[in-house]
Formats: C-alpha cells, structure tokens, sequence
C-alpha cells in the first residue's frame, strides 16, 4: 500500500504516466499527492477489467480534477479503462464533464467502461456563432483528434447516448482546422460505430 503523506511531490520532467492498479485507495493516495505540470499521456487502468473488475469510485474522477487542477499539463492523450454502473450515470456524467471541459490540449480519448451521457457529446459541439480561437477557449477538447468510447460490459440497466447529439458534434467538428479524425463508440443499443475524416457522415444504427 502507499503511504499516506501531506507533501505534494513534483515531477517536473514526467510526460507519461501509468497507473495500473485494482487498488482504488491506493490509485487516490498516489493522485492526491503528485504534480506533473508537463504531463502529456496520463492512463488508469484496472488490469482485471470486465465483469469481475473492481468499480471506479467516483472519488477517483474527483482526485484526477484535483490533481489536473494542480499540474495544469499540456495532456494530449488520457485513457480510463475500469468499470461503472449504469445506473449511477446521474453521479458519472457531471463527474465527467467536469473533469474533460478544462482540457484545452486533449487530442486523443479513450473510455472503457466508463459511463458517458447524451451530454458529454453537447458540451462537445463547435457552435456556428463561434470562431476558431473561441472553440479553443470555451468548448471542450477542442482539439480532440481520436475519441473512442466503449461499453460492452454485460448490464442489467440499459442506457443509450442520444445519436442525434453524437451526429451533431461530429457534424459541427468535422471540416475545421482542429482535426477531429476518427470517432468509434461501442456502446449498449448501438451497431459498432466509426467514422474518419474524409468519410460521409453517416446515422447512427441502434439495435
């Protein structure tokens, strides 16, 4: 187990972090006391993930907004692979968009296992009203390049992403400058989805 400790310890050269581990106390004592202000990959990963995988604590997406609030990293890659429950999408999805919206330099997300709302695709829209250096400032992941989200953990409560929001968002990205390429969603209700750049946009296939 680590050890609890109050002083914040700063790793000034760390561009890529991984945190491996089924141990969510331990995964929030290492977030709660580490800064990494030129942190550009960042992973957590329960390496037991599925069915039988421990269950991301919300306080982990707490501690990881404190602690992207305390390193401030250009981060250009973030993967979460671990399990949620459907029917906790209330306490999620806030969580989720909390901890995205500040991340102006994200080019690359990955989500497995990790539940997302019908929301995090709105807050992601470009808006017709806005330039490009407003999308910058005020949108979320404005620079995302690759999105790839995937649910296929067995359920007992189902829930869907409205396609209407993920048809917009990527309608609304995909002929500017900032490069949305490639978007694949394996999710519960869904036909395995995936567009990139230079493709048509095609309707979103429920099952």
């Amino acid at each position: 187990d680590l050890i609890s400790t109050d002083v914040i310890v700063h790793f000034p050269r760390l561009v890529e972090l991984n945190i491996v581990s089924e141990d969510v106390p331990d995964t929030l004592r290492l977030l709660s006391w580490i800064r990494c202000p030129i942190l550009r990959i960042f992973r957590i990963v329960d390496p037991i993930f599925g069915h039988n995988g421990r269950q991301l604590d919300s306080e982990v997406l707490g501690a990881l907004r404190e602690f992207m609030d305390r390193s401030l990293p250009p981060l250009e890659t973030l993967a979460l692979v671990y399990r949620t429950l459907p029917d906790e999408i209330e306490m999620y999805g806030p969580l989720l968009r909390d901890l995205l919206r500040p991340l102006r330099s994200l080019k690359f997300l990955t989500l497995k296992g990790i539940i997302v709302d019908s929301e995090l695709f709105e807050d992601m829209v470009f808006l017709d009203n806005l330039n490009e250096e407003d999308h910058l400032s005020l949108s979320t992941c404005p620079r995302l390049s690759g999105l790839l989200i995937a649910y296929e953990l067995p359920i007992a409560l189902p829930f869907r992403v409205a396609p209407q929001a993920v048809e917009k968002m990527i309608r609304s990205r995909m002929n500017t400058t900032l490069g949305l390429e490639k978007v694949e969603l394996k999710l519960p209700g869904y036909r395995i989805y995936i567009w990139s750049y230079g493709e048509p946009l095609r309707n979103i296939q429920l099952e």
